[in-house]
């Protein structure tokens, strides 16, 4: 069975797992906000600002996910969350905790793959118009 996907698709879902890659990647360092930097990998990738707001917070939803399941069953992180929402909020309130860690991991995802495509959008033109600007030292650079 083939898929058929256009060129725009194929590079949405690499944006995905680039931002799985990155944020594998930035779990293994302690400041847990740098996962924005995964959502602005994923972000590059794409065209549009849609799909890469929507490819960062994916794929860095998918691995949190994945991450904290992880958890749960290795190391039993469900009972200190459910310990910590009840002294936040009462008993049995683990589940809300875990709901908000992984909004606010997506969120993080969503802003970075935003300020990625964000940026590819500013910055390209004006490499292409430099480029054809000095293509002459562009060539020269080829060649050697």
């Amino acid at each position: 069975m083939k898929i058929n996907l256009d060129r725009e698709m194929q590079i949405f879902i690499l944006s995905i797992i680039v931002a799985l890659v990155l944020a594998s990647l930035l779990i293994l360092i302690p400041i847990w906000q740098l996962i924005i930097l995964a959502g602005i990998g994923a972000g590059i990738l794409n065209k549009t600002m849609k799909k890469g707001t929507l490819s960062g917070a994916i794929g860095v939803f998918i691995y949190w996910l994945i991450y904290t399941i992880h958890g749960m069953i290795t190391k039993n992180t469900y009972v200190l969350l459910d310990q910590f929402g009840a002294l936040i909020i009462g008993p049995g309130f683990g589940w809300l905790l875990l709901i908000l860690i992984l909004l606010l991991g997506t969120l993080f995802g969503a802003l970075g793959g935003a300020i990625g495509s964000g940026a590819m959008i500013l910055i390209k033109p004006r490499f292409k118009k430099w480029v054809s600007k000095n293509r002459d030292i562009v060539q020269t650079l080829d060649n050697k």
